[in-house]
């Protein structure tokens, strides 16, 4: 008899008359029905398995039963459907038959867990079915127990729902549900669904304690909805694999409308702190009206509760679709004028290598097509001097399927996700046109203190202002400034640097700083905007690494791109020899839309613990060729040779083309600049991976008197790292070839084939990259003779 059966057949018991009869007085008909019955019965248990109940021999609610029926318990837990394979289970007690839906694991019927003065009861006339008190002096009580464990799946959700305890109800008594313990438990509703999403138990107490003399799981106690269960408790269990997660998804969390908070500070000052907590949902401001802050845009993004990692953080909705958030902070008010605004962002670590963006951007009269912006950094701050803005934008875009504002879901401290501090001061309406530029000699972070490993420094001409400040928090000033001031024009606004005095040669200089203690810069990749007149010799743009004499000058609007510059110091800066303007915003190129004047600078840094890469996996053309090595005219030898350093062989193919290798199949070409080596591995560190050349040494009129062999560089295929094998002529007798000299075949051979496998992660060919010498990896010797007579 399996437990998995559902108790009732299609020959159900509640189409006869002990469900619909509620005046058992006649008995001949009582009779026959029961005569029917048992038959039914009987075919019903034979054709579709069982079911149990409060005793075997119990056929309550027929004439011959007692009206009365002591209930006995057991101390093992009902299993809930956990020793099975399904993802939903539902447990069953119907209290008209004193049916469950399934046995225990033994097969032996279900019972109570506890059971304290209490019985089960039928009236005869009307007929009824319910569980009442003994003693209806004292207290009484029956609880099951169920088995929420699983090796390979836990309970997501409990669908807990008992039927006919409305008289429970006025202190009559309680029916509750309890997770491990019984100090742990939630009241059950009369005849709906008590649900509990992820109990994080390995028990459930399921029972009802009668303080007055009441009646519960009456049968005559109907509910709209319960034609499943007309009497009793259910228990539904929805299982997840502990693979999976117990998440709690919500895509409405937030309330996107497109409104702009007006952000202003408390009367009679000039600073405010706008604040956002995601653990909680909660910002530090509330709208006029009381209501909470919206944001200005909230699109496929969700947030989810991760109880099985007690975590909270937002994610892309869909993984392949991109997904933003953004806030607009209206920051205008009547006789002020921002100064400083400082953004700062916890929780958006992932954003780094490309995994999405976080930028602000501010707003003013005269800026709503090109605003300023900046790069918020992941664990810093982005401050904003003397802008004049109207409005703020922050947007986080999730350009890869990440997580941002990781928390966890019992962090109790108050963590400010997004927070934007505002300093207003006195509106000033004089502004110059004609800027003295200060210097520093302190050099720009350029996101070197951050964990980011891409960063980008910008400098606007128009405002005059840098996307960061020092690490102290002043304002970013040139390293070096000679004969150059900043200009605008009064009649047209055109800003841009210019020589002072213009008889004179004038340059600016920048000074950045490469060093950090974990990682190396990978790549730079530096822009310079509106230098067009310095073409022609009107001056020079130029990037210096470390000295002033090591400088590379920057192209007109495209990008210069320094990799690997193993530098500690980058100089940047513009040498003026004749009267020209730079930076000029009435230069504007295609493609420069985040930067219409000035410079930016781009830094790509990895790890120390990483190493700087230039991997080629397509370094060999492998055409399955074979190399006809042959001796020059009037000799009889011939040296072929291999150099891996510089991928260069000894010969040609007849077409004067490269030759071309037998076999490359699985491994990589790696230039490791942090260890300035060069080696050949496997491409996939768990797939095999070799490379073979292949040789024909047929030449008429001469054979092959012996071939010598040497192939440096292959220590590591010692001790089954891999195999390196040299095989020759038709039947391809091979041998291995020695790590560490050179071996000779003699006796004609004809086809030589060279083969190097890697049965494990290991490096090949491992030289350094500014060896100047002309290693022979590879080399074969091949002395001919002339043909024998015999042959």
């Amino acid at each position: 008899m399996s437990s998995q059966n559902p108790v009732y057949s299609p020959l159900s018991l509640g189409e006869t008359n002990i469900s619909q009869q509620k005046h058992p007085s006649k008995k001949s008909t009582a009779l026959a029905l029961v005569g029917t019955l048992v038959i039914f019965s009987t075919v019903s248990l034979a054709i579709f398995g069982g079911f149990s109940n409060d005793d075997s021999d119990d056929n309550f609610g027929i004439a011959h039963v007692p009206y009365h029926k002591t209930l006995t318990t057991q101390n093992e837990s009902i299993q809930l459907g956990n020793r099975f394979k399904n993802r939903y289970f539902e447990f069953k007690y119907e209290i008209v038959r004193g049916n469950y839906s399934h046995t225990n694991e033994d097969e032996l019927a279900v019972k109570p867990f506890i059971v304290r003065n209490i019985e089960r009861h039928s009236d005869g006339e009307p007929y009824d079915v319910y569980l009442h008190k003994i003693k209806p002096d004292e207290e009484g009580m029956i609880y099951w127990k169920f088995n929420l464990k699983a090796t390979d799946k836990v309970v997501k959700t409990l669908v807990i729902r008992m039927i006919g305890i409305n008289q429970t109800l006025n202190e009559g008594g309680k029916a509750e549900a309890c997770l491990e313990t019984f100090e742990n438990c939630l009241e059950a509703p009369a005849n709906q669904d008590l649900t509990i999403d992820m109990p994080r138990a390995d028990t459930l107490f399921l029972g009802v304690k009668l303080y007055k003399n009441i009646k519960v799981f009456r049968y005559a106690e109907e509910c709209m909805g319960c034609e499943e269960l007309e009497s009793g408790f259910s228990v539904k269990a929805y299982w997840v694999s502990t693979q999976d997660h117990l998440l709690n998804i919500s895509s409405t969390f937030h309330d996107d409308s497109g409104r702009v908070f007006a952000l202003s500070p408390k009367t009679g000052e000039n600073y405010a702190k706008f604040t956002y907590n995601f653990l909680n949902n909660s910002y530090s401001h509330n709208e006029p009206d009381g209501s909470p802050v919206r944001l200005f845009d909230f699109n496929g993004l969700e947030r989810v509760e991760d109880y099985t990692e007690n975590t909270v953080f937002l994610r892309r909705k869909n993984p392949k679709e991109k997904g933003n958030i953004k806030w607009a902070l209206d920051l205008n008010i009547d006789g002020l004028s921002v100064e400083t605004v400082v953004i700062k962002i916890i929780g958006i670590d992932e954003i780094d290598n490309g995994g999405g963006t976080a930028i602000a951007c501010g707003h003013d009269l005269t800026s709503i097509v090109n605003p300023r912006c900046g790069n918020i950094p992941f664990n810093g701050k982005i401050t904003f001097f003397n802008n004049a803005f109207h409005r703020l934008y922050l947007n986080i875009t999730l350009d890869e399927d990440i997580q941002i504002f990781k928390t966890k879901l019992d962090d109790e401290g108050s963590l400010e996700n997004v927070s934007v501090e505002v300093y207003w001061s006195d509106w000033r309406d004089d502004v110059p046109f004609h800027w003295t530029l200060k210097t520093q000699n302190e050099s720009i972070q350029l996101g070197n203190r951050f964990k980011n490993r891409y960063f980008e420094f910008k400098y606007e001409i128009e405002r005059g202002k840098y996307s960061h400040t020092n690490e102290d928090e002043s304002a970013v000033k040139p390293f070096l400034v000679k004969n150059i001031e900043r200009h605008a024009d009064d009649d047209t606004y055109d800003v841009y640097l210019q020589k002072i005095k213009p008889d004179e040669e004038g340059m600016i200089y920048w000074k950045f700083d490469l060093k950090a203690t974990d990682k190396v810069v990978k790549t730079l990749v530096i822009r310079m905007i509106g230098i067009n007149q310095t073409l022609n010799g009107g001056g020079k743009a130029e990037a210096c690494l470390e000295t002033f004499e090591n400088c590379t000058e920057i192209p007109v609007d495209e990008d210069l791109i320094i990799d690997m510059p193993r530098a500690d110091t980058l100089f940047l800066g513009v040498k003026l020899y004749k009267n020209i303007k730079i930076f000029r915003k009435a230069e504007r190129c295609v493609r420069c839309s985040g930067l219409l004047s000035g410079f930016s600078v781009k830094a790509y840094w990895v790890s120390t613990q990483d190493h700087l890469l230039n991997i080629s996996s397509t370094f060999h053309d492998d055409s399955g060729r074979v190399f006809a090595l042959s001796p020059k005219t009037g000799e009889n030898y011939a040296k072929f040779t291999y150099n891996f350093i510089n991928n260069l062989y000894s010969h040609t193919e007849p077409d004067g083309s490269p030759v071309r290798l037998f076999d490359f199949n699985g491994l990589e070409r790696v230039e490791d600049y942090t260890e300035n080596t060069v080696f050949l591995r496997r491409k996939n560190p768990k797939e095999k991976g070799n490379i073979r050349w292949a040789l024909n040494l047929r030449i008429d009129g001469k054979y092959v008197e012996k071939v010598v062999i040497g192939i440096i560089g292959i220590e590591e295929i010692a001790n089954r790292g891999g195999t390196a094998r040299a095989c020759w002529n038709v039947l391809y007798n091979c041998i291995d070839i020695p790590i560490d000299g050179t071996f000779t075949l003699q006796n004609n051979v004809v086809d030589l084939s060279l083969d190097i496998e890697l049965d494990e992660d290991i490096q090949i060919f491992r030289t350094k990259l500014d060896d100047e010498g002309s290693l022979e990896n590879v080399s074969v010797e091949v002395y001919w003779r002339g043909q024998r007579e015999n042959n």
